[in-house]
C-alpha cells in the first residue's frame, strides 16, 4: 500500500472508531477485540478497552497489556504513590489538578478514558517509539531512563508481542525470542523503522525491508490517529518470532 493510501486509510479508520464503541480489528482473529492471549482477568474489560482504545486510535491489545502490568485488571488498586485503578492514573490530589479525583478514577470507564488519553499523548511525544512512550507513561518523562520504568515498558511490550502472535494463531506461550518491528510514519514527513527485541535491545533506526516478511507474519496497527495539527500518525507493529512451537489457534489465555 502506498504511503498516501495508508494515511487515507488511517483517517477513515479513526473516523469509524470515534463513532463506534467497538475498536477496529487489525489482525487475523476478528471474532474479538482482544487477542485470545488474555484470560478473564483482562478479557472481562474487553468492551471498555475496545471503546476507549478505538477513540484514541490505539490497539486494544496494547491497552490490555498496560492494564495487566499496571493493575492486573483490579479496579481498586492504589499504588504507594497514589496511582489509581485499572491504568494506575495519578489523581487530582497528587498534583494533577486537571484530572479526576481518586474516588472518580476508581470508576473503570473514567480510568480507562484518562489512561488511553495519556497513552496516545506519550506515543506522539515519543514520535512513535513505544518503548520510550511506555516508560514515560509509567513514570513521567523525567524518569523514563530509570531501570524500573524501562522494565515496565519491556514487560508491556512482551505481553503485547505475545498477544499479537496469539491473535494470528501462534502458540504465544512457547515463544522464546521475538523482535517487534515498528513501522512509524506521519503525514508530516516522519518515517522510521524501530526494532525492539525480547532481550531488551533496541535499534531506534533500523534498516528493515518489511516487504520481504511472509504474509503470515503476526501484525497489528499499534496506533493510528490524526493529531491536533491535522497530521496522520501510523505505528504498525510486526512480530518476528524465532523459534515458536506450535501453530494452531490458542484457547483463552490465563492473564
Amino acid at each position: 500500500m502506498s504511503q498516501p493510501a495508508k494515511f487515507l486509510l488511517a483517517a477513515l479508520l479513526l473516523g469509524l472508531a470515534l463513532v463506534s464503541p467497538a475498536a477496529q480489528s487489525v489482525a487475523a482473529d476478528t471474532t474479538s477485540s482482544l487477542s485470545p492471549y488474555w484470560g478473564q482477568t483482562i478479557a472481562r474489560w474487553e468492551d471498555l478497552i475496545a471503546h476507549y482504545a478505538g477513540q484514541r486510535g490505539l490497539d486494544p491489545d496494547l491497552v490490555a497489556a498496560i492494564i495487566f502490568e499496571e493493575s492486573h485488571g483490579l479496579t481498586n488498586r492504589i499504588s504507594v504513590v497514589g496511582a489509581v485503578g485499572l491504568m494506575q492514573i495519578m489523581p487530582k490530589e497528587t498534583g494533577f489538578y486537571w484530572r479526576p479525583t481518586a474516588a472518580e478514577l476508581l470508576d473503570p470507564g473514567v480510568n480507562v478514558y484518562w489512561g488511553t488519553r495519556t497513552v496516545a499523548q506519550v506515543v506522539q511525544q515519543a514520535e512513535g517509539n513505544l518503548s520510550r512512550a511506555l516508560a514515560a507513561y509509567n513514570g513521567g518523562w523525567e524518569q523514563e531512563h530509570l531501570r524500573a520504568t524501562q522494565f515496565f515498558a519491556g514487560k508491556v511490550l512482551d505481553h503485547y508481542a505475545r498477544a499479537i502472535a496469539a491473535r494470528a494463531g501462534f502458540n504465544a506461550r512457547s515463544m522464546k525470542k521475538w523482535s517487534l518491528v515498528l513501522d512509524i510514519q506521519t503525514s508530516a514527513g516522519l518515517k522510521r523503522i524501530q526494532t525492539i527485541r525480547s532481550d531488551g535491545t533496541i535499534d531506534p533506526d533500523a534498516e528493515y525491508d518489511l516487504a520481504k516478511l511472509p504474509a503470515s507474519t503476526p501484525h497489528a496497527m499499534a496506533y493510528s490517529a490524526i493529531d491536533a495539527g491535522g497530521a496522520a500518525w501510523l505505528v504498525e507493529a510486526w512480530i518476528i518470532v524465532e523459534p515458536i512451537e506450535g501453530g494452531t489457534p490458542n484457547g483463552r489465555g490465563t492473564y
